[in-house]
C-alpha cells in the first residue's frame, strides 16, 4: 500500500515538473533566433518564437517545430481572412475596421486591406487599389 502511494506521489511529482518546465518555455522570448517560427501578431507584424514554443495565428494555437515547419490543429476561422504581409508571413485577422497591409504571392507591392463579411458565412478582403512599394 505504501509502494503503491509513493508510485503515484513520484507520477504527480514527474508531471508537475513537465508542465512547470512547459509553462516556462512558453514564456520565454525568442531573440535571434534563426530557427525561430515567423507569425503574425494581431495587427499583422511579424513576430517570432523558439522552436517547442507556441503562438496564435489569429484562428488556432500552433506549435512551432522549426522555421519552416509549425504545426496548427485544422480548424474553420470564421470571421476571418487570411493575408500575407510584406515579409510574406501569412496570418488570419478579423472582420472589421482595422487596416492591414497586406501582400500577395505574386505582387510587387501591397494594398491597404481590412477584412469585410460578403455574405452570411464568407468573408474577403476589401484592398485599396493604390500600390504600396515595399
Amino acid at each position: 500500500s505504501s509502494g503503491i502511494n509513493a508510485e503515484y506521489g513520484g507520477l504527480f511529482i514527474m508531471r508537475y515538473a513537465l508542465l512547470l518546465h512547459v509553462f516556462l518555455l512558453l514564456l520565454s522570448p525568442a531573440r535571434g533566433c534563426k530557427e525561430c517560427c515567423p507569425y503574425l501578431n494581431p495587427r499583422g507584424h511579424t513576430r517570432y518564437t523558439s522552436p517547442g514554443h507556441s503562438f496564435f495565428n489569429g484562428c488556432v494555437v500552433c506549435t512551432c517545430i522549426s522555421r519552416d515547419l509549425q504545426l496548427c490543429p485544422l480548424a474553420a476561422c470564421p470571421d476571418m481572412c487570411t493575408v500575407r504581409n510584406k515579409s510574406g508571413v501569412t496570418g488570419f485577422v478579423k472582420v472589421g475596421r482595422r487596416r492591414y497591409k497586406v501582400w500577395g504571392e505574386e505582387e510587387e507591392c501591397g494594398r491597404v486591406c481590412r477584412c469585410v463579411k460578403v455574405r452570411s458565412e464568407r468573408t474577403r478582403l476589401l484592398c485599396s487599389k493604390k500600390c504600396i512599394r515595399r
